[in-house]
């Protein structure tokens, strides 16, 4: 029988674990969509600009 102690222990690294987790996700997301934006808008003004030397 294991002792309660590292029954809880292990509780509490498993909930911590689960909150970085969410954490760490939830960030990584955050972080591709804005660069996904940032991209698209230099592509947006980058075209515009080609578009206006072509003209």
């Amino acid at each position: 029988m294991r002792k309660l102690s590292w029954k809880l222990g292990m509780l509490f690294f498993a909930f911590v674990l689960a909150i970085e987790m969410v954490l760490f996700v939830s960030l990584y997301a955050t972080l591709v969509h804005a660069r996904i934006e940032e991209e698209f808008a230099q592509l947006i003004a980058r075209g515009n600009s080609h578009r206006n030397v072509l003209e």
